[in-house]
């Protein structure tokens, strides 16, 4: 089961990704909510990023988000606990392990995308996972996935790599944030890799302080996730991708 990524050290910093590429998965979201009826489940919501936004546009449908990590979901309470009743009125935030839930009900659009469905390291967590969502959807359903697009080798070139992934800065602090990653574990015969997500805090007076958590994840080609998909009950609808993702809709054969 999904017991790592947690993001246990750096939750409260992980909504300063600046980051372009991380609106094409809310545009395609807010797509699939323009499309379905009923309720809305968003699985691995983390901090909320993607469920806000649809909650904006899905003001009078019933939401569900859920995640494992509870420092994750934590930033989400207090993000929504700042929002209008009328947008959180029909939010449901819990905690739960996307290999197991039971939610007793379906859901007219299931949203599990930003690399969520990768923390599954073996095919048997990622096939009860997809089960599971199908039981969690009817005829006329909506599931949006998306994973990311390997690079060719995780090879010896890719171990070690430190690559920069944004510099911002928090408005509330001018603390100075920068991110970036360090690669440390890759199994290619199993397709899983391992980085450490490295944030580096420079205050205005100069105070310095580096967080991070180890992320892991395992990796599909293309083919691999559509037959996968497939495999478990899906048929694919629609089919996009960025530099970065694939993403797919999918119903339920």
């Amino acid at each position: 089961m999904a017991t790592k990524n947690l993001y246990e050290n750096t939750a409260y910093l992980y909504d300063f990704d600046n980051r372009d590429l991380l609106n094409d998965d809310v545009k395609i979201a807010l797509e699939c909510v323009e499309k379905t009826k009923g309720d809305i489940l968003e699985i691995a919501c983390g901090t909320g990023r993607v469920t806000i936004p649809v909650l904006k546009k899905a003001i009078d449908r019933n939401v569900t988000a859920f995640d494992l990590s509870d420092t994750m979901l934590s930033v989400f309470r207090e993000k929504a606990a700042k929002l209008p009743d009328e947008i959180t009125k029909n939010l449901s935030i819990e905690n739960a392990n996307m290999t197991i839930f039971n939610l007793n009900k379906t859901f007219g659009l299931v949203i599990l995308i930003w690399r969520a469905f990768q923390v599954l390291l073996n095919e048997s967590d990622a096939v009860q996972c997809l089960k599971n969502i199908k039981k969690h959807m009817n005829d006329d359903s909506l599931f949006l996935f998306s994973v990311f697009i390997p690079r060719q080798s995780y090879g010896d070139d890719w171990l070690g790599k430190e690559t920069e992934a944004y510099i911002t800065v928090d408005p509330a602090t001018n603390n100075k944030i920068r991110r970036y990653t360090k690669n440390i574990k890759s199994d290619q015969e199993k397709q899983i890799i391992e980085y450490v997500s490295i944030y580096e805090i420079t205050a205005p007076d100069g105070r310095f302080e580096t967080i991070e958590d180890n992320i892991t994840y395992r990796y599909y080609t293309p083919e691999q996730i559509k037959s996968l998909l497939i495999k478990c009950g899906f048929t694919i609808i629609e089919e996009s991708s960025n530099s970065t993702d694939i993403f797919l809709v999918l119903r339920k054969k």
